[in-house]
């Protein structure tokens, strides 16, 4: 051990996890994250380096695939924060707190992800695409962490999960019955509503007993 008596594990502080999942959620998967000018878009182009196996001339499209590149960033972002391993060590942190420390929890990080990636349901606005395709892509995530959990997963998160997409489903409805919505949006919300109460439903749930 440390001659000093300093444990060999020292947490992070509750207030710099919480400010560092705050700007992680803002400036990767926020509202303004992928905001750009059209002037900008429109001199982007794609990628034409020429290596082993990949020919730049077999891309298909000569433009820059902005929501491609969106997607690809913003789905690694929401990967990392729900990786079964970070979830069981967020849990495994509120033991090592002593009595009245502040902690980040699981239900703190699905919290801070859904209301930012769903932020528009809240504020009645129109979706753009980049929005709609980063909000299928978490609601994916949330679906599987609740209907089929990779192995690592902890039960409570699952347990979280289900009530994320409860309390989620709420917001899309009265979203919807306020109205104001464009065409888009009202189909990504219906749609949205279709696949969490249909997942909501099922019965396929890995045991915690396979998942250790």
């Amino acid at each position: 051990g440390d001659p000093n008596g300093r444990p060999p594990f020292t947490a992070v502080p509750a207030a710099k996890q919480r400010e560092a999942l705050a700007f992680i959620a803002a400036a990767g998967l926020g509202e303004d994250a992928y905001q750009f000018r059209p002037e900008l878009l429109n001199r982007l182009a794609p990628s034409r380096w020429w290596h082993w196996g990949q020919s730049p001339f077999s891309e298909g499209r000569i433009d820059f695939p902005l929501h491609d590149w969106a997607y690809g960033f913003q789905s690694i972002l929401v990967a990392l924060l729900l990786d079964p391993g970070v979830l069981a060590r967020i849990r495994d942190n509120e033991l090592r707190a002593t009595r009245g420390e502040p902690v980040v929890t699981i239900p703190d990080v699905l919290t801070s992800l859904t209301n930012t990636i769903w932020a528009e349901a809240d504020r009645g606005r129109n979706v753009t695409s980049i929005r709609r395709d980063l909000q299928r892509m978490y609601l994916g995530e949330l679906i599987q962490l609740h209907v089929r959990p990779n192995p690592g997963t902890p039960d409570d998160a699952r347990a979280i999960a289900r009530v994320a997409l409860v309390e989620l489903n709420g917001r899309l409805a009265r979203a919807l019955t306020a109205g104001g919505l464009d065409a888009y949006s009202r189909a990504h919300y219906a749609d949205s509503r279709a696949k969490i109460e249909q997942a909501l439903r099922a019965l396929a749930v890995v045991p915690a007993s396979q998942l250790r």
